[in-house]
Order: C-alpha cells, then structure tokens, then sequence
C-alpha cells in the first residue's frame, strides 16, 4: 500500500497556488414552474394545472380512486387556499 501511495504521488501533479485561491462554483437546478392558476368565471372557479389536465385527460374520473389522486395533487398545488 505505501509503494502505491507514492507511486501516486509521483503522477498527480501538485495543486497549483491559483487553483486553491478560487471558489468553487455551485450550480443549483431553477425550481419547475408549475403553470398552475386559479381564476373565477362567474360563480365558478377555474384551476389550470399541466399536471392535472394530463391525469384527467388520460383517466375515467368517475372512478373514486383517480378523484381521489386529483383530490391529493389539489391539496399539494394549495389551490383550497386560493
């Protein structure tokens, strides 16, 4: 193990002064914009949500389990508190 540490030490180049003076730059992924609104027609209330038009659009949503989905995905956009 030690012939192999410097070995090693032999091949990696040292750090040069200009490399350890710099700081290391962080790239952070931007936050998803959901698209979601919410709007009021009349007495009605319209929610736009990309997300939710995909499960209504590609389900039966008579089915009490798919409005039970939308009722969570409802709950977790926040739009009752709109």
């Amino acid at each position: 193990m030690a012939e192999i540490s410097k070995m090693l030490a032999q091949v990696t180049p040292p750090k040069r002064e200009d490399e350890e003076k710099m700081p290391m730059k962080v790239f952070r992924p931007r936050p998803r914009d959901t698209g979601t609104s919410v709007r009021k027609e009349g007495d009605t209330f319209v929610v736009v949500a990309p997300e939710l038009e995909r499960i209504v659009a590609g389900t039966d949503i008579t089915s009490p389990e798919v409005r039970q989905q939308l009722n969570r995905r409802l709950a977790k956009l926040e739009v009752g508190k709109t």
